[in-house]
């Protein structure tokens, strides 16, 4: 464990009693990306590139870490080291007493140009390799190596053969089908292994269940497919950090059963596989995605079979949850 990490350990055995605990966490460094994965869950070919400010990021730490603990706390984008500011966004992770691992996940594309001093301050490094990348995933997994070894920095690589369909351009209308997609949903609710208890983020000020809040709105607006009266779901479907009584009103929503409005446009982690590929510059530009019925991209057997993998999983967090009520 090195210097970094002993403060860190400090802060958080130090901070206020009953906090509720998160196993893992998920930040959005940047909304932009030097891939134009198709199927990208965070939409970053489409989105214009953003990051927040330092002040406001630690602004939304400090409201969270009165309230939250939280054990794995992971950096995402977009691509996280196309971030100047990288080094400064996990200084303030480890100051805020709110994680007690801080890691980040990259594709892994400009992992050799990384500041060793920089990757030096995580405790962990996921990469996750795509076809059709330059340089190619073998290039890309071996320079990840050799960095990684150098800092004897712990690394996972993660083959990604296909993406799942996830975004649909018409609201679902049947509610059955929403609260299943929800229910089965394990960026929603984790799952995928036993410290995964869902993909929760900050955005702007706000806490939400997964990244469908945050950019949803601006995946429809960029494809021209944004129905009149869409709702501001960066307000209706998250928790402002800083208004008061943040702990009991976060604890309200963690244990609603009721799905996001964003999951009236979204299949969750239900979706039918796609082969990855990679866009064109004009693919992108041209705003032409194909659209498909729901019967067409829905994974029907894994929707019901998820639903019942999950309901172990989401009461043991309701029992988690209940204990920092009391």
């Amino acid at each position: 464990m090195n210097k970094t990490q002993d403060k860190t350990t400090e802060k958080v055995t130090n901070a206020p009693k009953k906090r509720i605990q998160k196993g893992y966490f998920e930040y959005f460094l940047v909304d932009h990306c030097n891939l134009r994965c198709a199927h990208c869950s965070h939409f970053s070919p489409f989105m214009k590139a953003w990051a927040p400010t330092l002040e406001e990021f630690k602004k939304d730490l400090a409201a969270l870490a009165e309230v939250m603990e939280i054990g794995r706390f992971r950096i995402l984008g977009g691509e996280p080291l196309l971030s100047r500011q990288l080094p400064e966004f996990i200084d303030a992770i480890r100051e805020s007493g709110v994680a007690r691992k801080v890691g980040i996940c990259t594709n892994g594309v400009i992992i050799h140009k990384t500041k060793p001093e920089t990757l030096a301050k995580l405790d962990w490094v996921d990469v996750s390799l795509y076809p059709g990348t330059v340089p190619d995933s073998a290039t890309i997994a071996a320079n990840a190596k050799e960095v990684c070894g150098k800092l004897d920095l712990r690394l996972s690589l993660f083959d990604k053969p296909e993406f799942r369909y996830q975004i649909i351009d018409e609201p679902i209308s049947d509610r059955d089908t929403v609260q299943a997609i929800f229910d089965s949903c394990r960026m929603a609710h984790g799952g995928w292994d036993i410290f995964h208890d869902g993909c929760h983020t900050i955005y702007r000020g706000h806490y939400y269940r997964c990244n469908r809040p945050a950019y949803t709105q601006r995946y429809l607006e960029s494809q021209g497919k944004a129905p009149e009266g869409l709702p501001d779901f960066k307000e209706v479907d998250g928790v402002d950090l800083h208004q008061p009584n943040l702990h009991p009103r976060l604890l309200d929503y963690l244990l609603s059963e009721k799905p996001l409005e964003a999951c009236k446009w979204c299949l969750g982690t239900c979706g039918i596989k796609q082969p990855h590929r990679m866009m064109s510059r004009d693919e992108v530009k041209l705003r032409n995605a194909p659209s498909y019925a729901l019967a067409e991209v829905l994974d029907q057997e894994t929707l019901a079979e998820d639903v019942e993998v999950l309901r172990p999983i989401k009461a043991r967090t309701r029992t988690q949850l209940k204990r920092a009520a009391r």
